[in-house]
């Protein structure tokens, strides 16, 4: 629910407002460049580009989020992958590596979620997505009912985050918590 909200948000948003949970521009929402060529197994990797022409980064990581809007969950890690292999000094490095774990979590393959959310904390620890990654480390700890490690990661962002939606979202969750006994 959460992601859909999240993607409504950005569908409706008009030609050059910025996203406010992103910090990037959302343009128009609509674009016709085609997703990047899936990664099969046995070939390399796209090489990464020196310095790519920000307007490419940002078709490119444009893309990815179209696909993720549609839906194609599949489809959306692979573009937001390819887009880390190819600009892993990217300024839209944070926010792809968070809506790859996006997918994940809500395809339900908690583990990679996490592994991917984790390593957006560590990587990019400026990255406004932080707070965000954060709630979802605390998430995926409930759904894998390590009540513990979940009741830590939720206190953290509430105390480390405060008056953001992520710290208000986890007070819920801490509240259903409580609530269930747990």
């Amino acid at each position: 629910m959460d992601i859909d909200r999240r993607l409504q948000e950005l569908e409706t948003r008009s030609a050059g407002t910025v996203v406010p949970e992103t910090g990037i521009n959302a343009g128009n929402g609509v674009d016709t460049t085609p997703p990047p060529a899936p990664v099969t197994p046995g070939t390399p990797p796209p090489a990464p580009i020196a310095s790519a022409d920000p307007a490419t980064e940002q078709a490119e990581y444009d893309t990815a989020l179209a696909i993720l809007r549609d839906g194609r969950y599949a489809d959306a890690a692979q573009a937001f992958k390819q887009f880390l292999v190819r600009h892993p000094n990217s300024s839209f490095s944070g926010n792809a590596s968070y809506w790859l774990g996006e997918t994940y979590y809500v395809t339900r393959d908690f583990d990679q979620s996490l592994t991917t959310f984790t390593g957006l904390v560590t990587n990019h620890p400026q990255s406004p997505k932080v707070a965000d990654s954060r709630l979802k480390i605390g998430y995926i700890h409930y759904e894998k009912k390590d009540w513990k490690a979940a009741r830590a990661e939720l206190e953290a962002v509430v105390g480390n985050y405060p008056g953001t939606t992520a710290a208000r979202l986890a007070n819920d969750r801490l509240a259903r918590m409580k609530k269930e006994g747990r």
